[in-house]
Parts: structure tokens; sequence; C-alpha cells
């Protein structure tokens, strides 16, 4: 039995919709559910994929998932002919990369394109994603590139 604001409740309990009245010893029932505590990978996923080394995923490692996928490539692909690092998004097809992202993150809310690049902007301040002048267009900075590869590799 736990207790709840001075109100024990029970197994039972926890599918009551009703609150106790006033001077009668009921229980409280069970408001809240309980919140999944949060989930640390450290191997791939149940989709086969690798969040970064054992932290919670962030975007540019998920993005980096989608760039080894070739299956994205409709999405979401490396720019051959540019510098080391550099990747361009569909532009029929970038809403689908964010709506996996919102998904992965697990979002209630549909992700948008638009919301998912104010967050690749926020990396740029941080130097670990910077946009190309091309449009739709960001490169890893090179320590990023780095670690992310070094990551996947050690998990293949």
């Amino acid at each position: 039995m736990q207790s709840h604001g001075g109100y024990p409740t029970t197994l039972l309990d926890q599918n009551t919709t009703t609150l106790p009245e006033k001077g009668t010893d009921h229980t409280l029932p069970h408001t809240m559910p309980a919140r999944p505590a949060p989930t640390h990978h450290t191997g791939p996923d149940e989709r086969g994929n690798f969040p970064f080394c054992g932290r919670k995923v962030r975007l540019f490692h998920f993005l980096f998932e989608m760039l080894e996928n070739l299956g994205m490539a409709h999405c979401i692909s490396w720019v051959p002919a540019a510098a080391d690092g550099v990747f361009r998004f569909s532009s029929r097809n970038k809403e689908q990369v964010a709506a996996l992202w919102g998904q992965r993150k697990g979002n209630r809310r549909p992700m948008t394109y638009q919301k998912m690049s104010r967050a690749l902007r926020n990396y740029a301040r941080s130097g670990e994603i910077f946009k190309v002048k091309k449009k739709l267009t960001y490169q890893f900075s090179r320590a990023t590139l780095s670690a992310l590869r070094k990551c996947h590799q050690g998990k293949l």
C-alpha cells in the first residue's frame, strides 16, 4: 500500500475516479500515471538506430543516423562533392524527417521542419552543426562528425 497526500492508495483503488468523501476512510484514487524513467540507450533500439553513445539521443545524432540509412536518401542525404560532413534536406520530404524526429523524441504533437530547423540554428551557437549558404544545407563540425562516426562504428 502506498500513501498519497495523506490518503493510502492500493492497486485496487487506482482505477477509481471519485475522491473520498470528507471524514471517510476511503482511499485517494490514483490520478497521475507513473512517468517512465528516461532511457539512456547504449545499443541499437528497436529500429536498429544507434543513439549517441549512451546519452539521450540528440538531433544531430538522429540526423547522422538518417544520413547513414540509405532508405532515407529521399529525405536527407550527404552532399557528395562538398566538404566532409555537408548534408542537405530534400525540399519535398523535409517534413518527413521532422515528423520522424518528433516521434523519436516522444512528442505528442507532430514536429514541423520549421521547429526542427530552429533547433539546428541553435546547434550553430554551440558549434556542432553549421548552416551552409545553400538552401536546406547544413554541415557537421569536424569534432561532431568525428565523434558520431566513432560512436557509430563502435556500435556496429
